[in-house]
């Protein structure tokens, strides 16, 4: 997803951190979780995006999202089962894309995908992760021309919000906005502006980065770059790629597929791939 925005000013905050000696850290070998499924998913015309944990009453649960013929969806799979299934939208907004957790936000992107004109980010205050969802407390509307407004693409908009409404309901308002197609690369490490299934936000010293996850079309391999974020929350902030890295590939789990990175100060930095499509097991690959 090439979309984010500021839903908590504390993102994943550290006090010091050497960003590459952290993402050089992470093993290439991941530990391997697969979960039982008996609950019917429709898997014609879509595929899992995107994998995240979330901690609730001292249990860790992993939340999907995922795209289909005719529905957009979250699901959370814990303790070796798949668990819940949230229909998002239906038909034509049957696409949820890349999403982000921290603590109990969820954050989701769910497009038109055949008119690719329309997209809506839709923002959750989560709870019992097994319960039916709350209405979102936020909603973002957005259209345009074909690929302009779909809930991921080479265009980034850029969102603030407070957080500290009393009633129950958020709003966001556009900052800025960066075309990474024709984004100059003066800094960059290297001039590769990749398509990510996935982006996440993480605050590391008082440095906003954002992490993109995507398949290496070339190895077949996975691959993370890393962006510091600079002249926040101006009109047009600045995009510095830092940071690079391949991982091997492993068959039934790519970063292509659905992938999350995140770190806080007690569980360090932890990085997860999935499977495409929960059938009877989905697969999911944790580096950490």
């Amino acid at each position: 997803m090439v979309w984010f925005s500021l839903v908590i000013p504390s993102l994943f905050m550290a006090a010091s951190i050497d960003v590459e000696k952290l993402f050089n850290q992470l093993p290439s070998d991941p530990a391997r979780l697969v979960f039982i499924n008996d609950i019917p998913f429709d898997n014609e015309g879509g595929h899992l995006q995107g994998v995240q944990p979330y901690y609730f009453k001292g249990e860790e649960y992993l939340f999907f999202s995922g795209s289909s013929s005719t529905y957009g969806y979250l699901a959370v799979a814990q303790g070796q089962k798949v668990r819940k299934l949230h229909r998002l939208m239906h038909k034509p907004f049957k696409h949820a894309g890349g999403f982000q957790i921290h603590r109990d936000w969820l954050a989701v992107g769910v497009e038109d995908n055949e008119a690719r004109n329309a997209s809506f980010v839709q923002i959750y205050k989560l709870g019992d992760p097994l319960s039916d969802l709350k209405e979102p407390v936020a909603v973002i509307e957005r259209s345009g021309e074909r690929e302009r407004a779909t809930a991921g693409n080479r265009h980034m908009d850029f969102y603030r919000a407070d957080i500290g409404s009393t009633d129950g309901k958020i709003q966001f308002h556009k900052t800025g906005e960066v075309d990474m197609a024709g984004y100059r690369k003066d800094g960059w490490i290297d001039p590769v502006a990749r398509s990510f299934q996935n982006i996440n936000l993480l605050l590391l010293a008082n440095q906003f980065c954002l992490v993109g996850l995507a398949g290496d079309e070339d190895s077949d391999g996975n691959v993370i770059d890393v962006f510091t974020l600079g002249d926040l929350p101006g009109d047009s902030p600045a995009v510095t790629k830092i940071y690079s890295r391949d991982f091997k590939g492993i068959p039934d789990t790519k970063f292509r597929w659905g992938g999350r990175v995140s770190y806080d100060s007690q569980r360090g930095l932890s990085l997860y791939a999935c499977g495409d499509n929960i059938r009877n097991t989905i697969a999911v690959s944790v580096y950490r």
